[in-house]
């Protein structure tokens, strides 16, 4: 993260250029905490990094899912408890996914009747849809717990919010045809649609604009469950890989009363190429832009330690320094 506030973390004086603190996403091995409790000590000893964003995934897991997210609670109780005697840690979470990345594919990953995301194809998704309320809930109440053990901050990942061609389930598809006063039956025929107008068009623009409202109310009713528990907690965004439009927004939201701060969608996976760094410029270039509101943002340099895709240490470098 490179900002001039001071208001969070440690942070590393590199002269008239900027600041730099750094983060480090810790997995959480709930088969193994007592060796997540070490590592952390470990890096604290030998690194001196002292802020660590635990890596907790509330995407429904088992049935009832509110069963394995009760131990990632108790997960990071216990963890909090085993380190409270190291002086200046700053643990927070890392909500790693909400709504889900999808990488489970079709994977079905809980039999909780909750709605799942509709592609404008038809697809269906192992997303979960946030017009369910239930599925809020069982997220909110999860995030309620965590937040009364009062971590330092909450990150929302970049799963949070809906993608281009998402959503046509049938609530979103109800919500479109009332307002609009159509019929549209399923996502084919809104696609077809959708395809042959300019974006200057009434049904197109209500369709986007119907899309983030979804993501504004997940948000306010996280926030509220934040404060509800302690306002003093920071909750950052994740913006999602070309979510420009609504980043700044939804970032404000979750923030609630707090300094807003989020981390761009710029990561370096694979190491392609050199001149791959150039196109990342432009990349970064183009997420800072789309939440200038914000002065506190963070960089997403390094996904160490998923050996597939890590940097190695001059692409790193050339990362967060360029």
């Amino acid at each position: 993260m490179r900002e001039n506030d001071k208001s969070i973390g440690d942070a590393v004086d590199i002269g008239d250029a900027a600041e730099f603190r750094f983060y480090n996403v810790t997995p959480v091995f709930l088969d193994n905490l007592k060796f997540v409790v070490e590592n952390t000590r470990r890096i604290v000893q030998e690194v001196g990094l002292k802020r660590f964003a635990f890596c907790l995934s509330l995407h429904p897991q088992g049935t009832p899912a509110s069963a394995h997210a009760d131990r990632l609670v108790e997960a990071y109780r216990y963890l909090s408890n085993e380190l409270a005697d190291v002086d200046g840690i700053e643990l927070g979470i890392l909500l790693q996914s909400t709504i889900g990345h999808g990488w489970n594919g079709k994977i079905k990953l809980t039999d909780e009747p909750w709605q799942r995301i509709v592609r404008l194809d038809g697809v269906p998704s192992q997303r979960m849809c946030p017009s369910d309320k239930r599925f809020r809930d069982y997220v909110v109440k999860t995030i309620g717990k965590l937040a009364s053990l009062d971590p330092t901050f909450f990150l929302v990942d970049d799963d949070f919010g809906l993608r281009d061609g998402e959503c046509c389930c049938p609530a979103h598809l109800a919500e479109l045809n009332a307002t609009m006063s159509t019929s549209f039956k399923n996502g084919q025929e809104l696609k077809s649609v959708l395809e042959k107008m300019p974006y200057s068009d009434k049904l197109k623009r209500t369709y986007e604009e119907q899309r983030i409202e979804t993501s504004r109310i997940f948000a306010r009713e996280i926030r509220a469950e934040i404060d509800r528990h302690a306002p003093s907690i920071r909750c950052g965004y994740c913006m999602t890989y070309m979510g420009y439009v609504f980043a700044e927004e939804i970032s404000k939201i979750l923030a609630g009363g707090t300094k807003p701060f989020v981390r761009v969608a710029n990561a370096y996976y694979l190491n392609t190429s050199t001149q791959a760094i150039a196109t990342l410029q432009g990349v970064t270039g183009k997420s800072a832009t789309a939440v200038n509101g914000i002065d506190e943002r963070i960089d997403e340099s390094d996904t160490f330690p998923q050996t597939l895709r890590s940097e190695g240490a001059t692409a790193m470098h050339a990362h967060i320094t360029s």
